[in-house]
């Protein structure tokens, strides 16, 4: 075999790299002076700009929310389109109600079916929302200026809609009372849950493969698989496209997710809106909008994955399993050429049976690499400040255990390269039965290498099959840590095994002699590396801490507390001794401090500060308002609530409260034969907590509610 065999597997390991790397990022944005019919994210981000001119949080139903839309329909009319306003009451399966105002925009009133485009408008109280939801904003308001200047297949509909990050209200309350009245053939959502990265088409619903087939002709750099919506299914997360999915309305969604670090936060300004990923989501989503035409009678679910950002393959997603077996029969077929050319079963046998042990102990050295970051303190939230160490370790630790198997094996390149492929391709049958949407992740590399096993010999028969690997790993690899961090540090050796494995065999050529020195390099790396990495500070600025604070005043004993949001990480020492912390977690209710009900809590002086009002106005009926302008209330239930209505509307509990959000001075009514405990909510906290505020490091922020004032009184007895 080629004694360059191994300098040519890693300059081809480079370069998939590379291309992924490139293929993957979004694309440059283009100028103010695009033609009028192209998006520009110059333009869109112009635009935006003058949406949100101050960088103000602007959450539903606050004042500046109000202004916010008032300028949404501003544009649009210039735009010409013609926009009204739904304002109705809606209520979430997430325990939330408000009053919501979306902005709904057509260019003429059509009959017959048409493509509503949507975003959300809407920001959490802690941060501005310039890219969550901004950059759908902008997508939105470029594409309509952009739709004036072209044709589409069918007419399209914009929905901004109020609520979102509520609970889903402005989707829910256009679903229940306007999607009765028109013909949506499709929906196509854009999200954001970062600052930055390429635009994924994350989502689809139900039968897709019209969806994908236009999304292919229509996105010039697409950057998809059946994968991601596949894995979205199975997680609890959800967007306005999850309203319109249970309506029975089919739909894409779009979304970035790299610089989690300043989503919800303070930090999510215009400043740090990325344009390439706005000229990115809007490439996609006007060509979509422009291509879509009626679904057609026989769709199906299809599986389906990008070629480096170049095209999208799609094929239906019932044949997973026949292409999975048609490779293993190739593969047959190529293991017997193999053994009739030489290669011995016994040794083709251990080197199968150590590619599940590398695996284990891969995933196993990773986890515990995790792990010992987390003891250190350096994990923080699972996406740490400097992940670089880890990543380095981890491919310093898998290369060292390649080569330590490599030395301890006498297999030749063609009986271990007949191993690998056995092993991935068998291991790809249980993936094509209980995940068949990422059946091509093993398919394909396996019917390659089987295939070019009948072809040739040598070189390209040994690398084609690991740069196809290569080419539709790699992307997996680098979308994963944007999504879950390090919360599985051990996934990662097991996506790096899969996806880069196939190069193992072409580094069997490599002499005793640099082989060890290379072992030993890579183990030191893989120390040295872990080493620093339990060194390094866990936050910065561009992943910061997510700390809320909370003053909560118990009314009804008149004694309150300080609460400190302690779901991210270990709260900071000098957050803990400027209260006086104790050590124990608790519920912060009725507080929104944390990604989770996690807080630490702490005696603090009572202010005088009026508690809410509960007046009953008929039996059962209860008009609930803040004393002070709090603009949020919520109402906390000891024993089970029975039935809950706002505005007429059945209401869904969480966690036994229910949150009133955007209310005005006059608050609201609801219905309930229960008793419950009111309180009120209100941005910031009082003078008294300045010392508290004070010691919050510069590399935490709060997020999702922020820092507030929190009264609480009991309600009805």
């Amino acid at each position: 075999m080629n004694r360059a065999l191994p300098a040519l597997a890693l300059a081809l390991l480079v370069l998939c790299w590379a291309v992924v790397s490139w293929r993957t990022a979004p694309p440059a944005p283009a100028p103010a002076d695009a033609p009028a019919d192209e998006f520009s994210a110059e333009r869109g981000y112009q635009t935006l700009r003058q949406i949100l001119p101050t960088n103000t949080p602007h959450p539903t139903g606050s004042a500046e929310q109000r202004r916010v839309r008032e300028r949404l329909e501003a544009r649009l009319r210039e735009l010409g389109w013609s926009v009204r306003v739904q304002r109705a009451p809606a209520c979430s399966r997430f325990g939330t109600c408000a009053v919501v105002e979306n902005v709904v925009a057509e260019q003429a009133s059509f009959p017959g079916p048409r493509v509503l485009v949507a975003a959300h408008y809407d920001s959490v109280p802690a941060g501005p929302g310039g890219s969550d939801d901004g950059i759908g904003v902008a997508t939105v308001l470029e594409l309509a200026r952009a739709l004036s200047h072209g044709t589409t297949r069918l007419p399209v509909m914009l929905l901004l809609t109020d609520g979102e990050e509520a609970g889903l209200l402005g989707a829910e309350a256009f679903a229940r009372d306007e999607l009765p009245k028109v013909a949506v053939v499709a929906v196509i959502n854009v999200e954001a849950r970062g600052t930055s990265g390429p635009s994924l088409l994350f989502e689809t619903s139900g039968a897709n493969d019209w969806l994908v087939s236009a999304f292919a002709h229509a996105s010039p750099r697409p950057v998809t698989s059946s994968l991601f919506p596949a894995v979205y299914e199975r997680l609890p997360n959800d967007t306005d496209l999850s309203v319109f999915r249970r309506a029975g309305v089919a739909g894409v969604n779009f979304a970035n997710i790299g610089g989690i670090g300043h989503y919800h936060t303070p930090y999510d300004d215009l400043d740090r809106l990325s344009l390439r990923t706005l000229q990115h989501h809007g490439d996609a989503a006007l060509g979509l909008a422009r291509t879509l035409g009626a679904r057609p009678p026989a769709a199906e679910r299809a599986q389906f994955f990008d070629l480096v950002g170049v095209s999208v393959v799609q094929l239906p997603l019932r044949w997973a399993p026949w292409l999975h077996a048609l490779a293993s029969c190739a593969w047959l077929l190529a293991l017997r050429r193999g053994f009739w050319a030489g290669a011995r079963a016994t040794r083709y046998l251990r080197a199968l049976g150590a590619w599940p042990l590398a695996m284990i102990v891969a995933t196993v050295a990773t986890f515990g690499l995790g792990s010992l970051l987390r003891v250190a303190g350096a994990l923080g939230s699972g996406w740490p400040a400097h992940s670089a160490p880890f990543f380095l370790a981890l491919g310093a630790g898998v290369m060292g255990l390649a080569l330590a198997a490599l030395t301890l094996s006498d297999a030749s390149v063609h009986e271990l390269w007949l191993a690998t492929w056995t092993f991935f391709g068998g291991l790809g049958w249980a993936v094509v039965v209980l995940l068949p949407e990422a059946g091509f992740l093993f398919t394909l590399p396996w019917l390659v290498a089987a295939l070019t096993a009948g072809v040739t010999r040598g070189a390209l028969s040994v690398l084609a099959p690991a740069v196809v690997g290569a080419l539709l790993w790699l992307p997996v690899g680098s979308l994963a840590y944007d999504a879950l961090g390090l919360a599985v540090p051990g996934m990662f050796a097991a996506t790096a095994a899969l996806g880069l494995g196939g190069f193992v065999p072409a580094f069997v050529p490599l002499s005793p002699r640099p082989r060890r020195f290379a072992l030993r390099f890579s183990l030191a790396t893989a120390v040295g590396a872990a080493a620093v990495g339990c060194v390094m500070p866990a936050y910065s600025a561009r992943e910061p801490q997510r700390l809320s604070l909370a003053y909560h005043l118990d009314a009804g004993v008149g004694r309150a507390r300080y609460l400190v949001d302690a779901s991210s990480g270990p709260v900071p020492r000098a957050v803990v001794d400027a209260a006086r912390f104790a050590p124990g977690v608790v519920d912060p209710a009725p507080a929104f401090v944390g990604w989770r009900p996690e807080a630490l809590a702490a005696e603090a002086p009572a202010v005088a500060l009026a508690p809410p009002v509960a007046e009953r106005v008929a039996p059962g009926r209860w008009r609930v308002r803040s004393a002070r302008g709090a603009d949020t209330l919520s109402l906390h239930f000891a024993e089970p609530a029975g039935k809950v209505t706002f505005g007429g509307i059945p209401a869904s509990l969480r966690r036994g409260a229910l949150t009133l959000v955007g209310l005005g001075p006059d608050g609201a009514e609801v219905s309930t034969d229960a008793s419950f405990v009111l309180a009120d909510h209100s941005p910031g906290l009082p003078s008294v907590a300045a010392g508290l505020t004070a010691a919050r490091p510069a590399w935490a922020v709060p997020s999702q509610a922020g820092d507030e004032t929190v009264v609480s009184a009991p309600g009805s007895r």
